[in-house]
């Protein structure tokens, strides 16, 4: 038993210094959605919802959802890149619909990337023999 206990700490403890960026793809580049690491993201989520991810996943999905409802009428759509409208048509929009679904995987990758590094290695966990103590098996 400790050694598997030692293996999955060693598997998790790994997957944690793989860092972040190892196991989410790149955010696609876009003159629309602009040029973005995973660090410039995490910074921000930190900064601007003091690290919760669920206000800015909501938004992304909003935003999606609002670009997908467009597409499907077939129009195309006005949105601001940077301060200045720009007019898109439903040819333009299919791609900005992909890149922003792409765009919202990443970020709940990073996430859940996020979430799994608050999480406390498998030997700080109590056991039944208590807090810390290993547990020896005789056979």
């Amino acid at each position: 038993m400790a050694i598997w206990r030692t293996a999955l700490t060693a598997l998790f403890v790994f997957a944690i210094a793989s860092g972040a960026n190892a196991a989410c793809d790149p955010f696609p580049e876009s003159e629309y959605l602009g040029n973005f690491s995973h660090e410039q993201v995490n910074n921000y989520v930190s900064k601007a919802h003091n690290g919760d991810w669920a206000p800015y996943l909501a938004m992304l999905q909003g935003n999606v959802s609002r670009l997908q409802a467009i597409q499907m009428n077939g129009d195309g759509t006005m949105i601001n890149v940077r301060g200045s409208s720009v007019d898109l048509r439903p040819s333009e929009l299919i791609r900005i619909v992909y890149l922003s679904r792409q765009w919202m995987t990443i970020a709940q990758c990073l996430s859940g990337e996020q979430a799994m590094a608050s999480v406390p290695a498998l030997d700080e966990f109590a056991t039944a023999a208590g807090a810390g103590d290993s547990i020896v098996h005789q056979f």
